[in-house]
């Protein structure tokens, strides 16, 4: 695993990626899910499987009171 800081560290790479976007606070039933279906498609394209954490939450940021 590797993880990446901040978009503009990002390296592009020559294979499809498949983005799993959340929080990931706990990797409940859903997020297991969301996690192996990306894992899965990556394997059958030949791709990469990467999940966007969001941190802060986006709690923090948006403030909806």
């Amino acid at each position: 695993m590797k993880i990446v800081r901040e978009i503009s560290n990002y390296q592009t790479i020559d294979k499809p990626i498949y983005l799993a976007l959340g929080n990931f606070d706990g990797i409940h039933i859903g997020h297991q899910k969301l996690l192996k279906k990306a894992v899965d498609e990556a394997r059958k394209n030949q791709g990469i499987a990467a999940a966007f954490i969001f941190d802060p939450h986006p709690n923090k940021i948006i403030n909806v009171n």
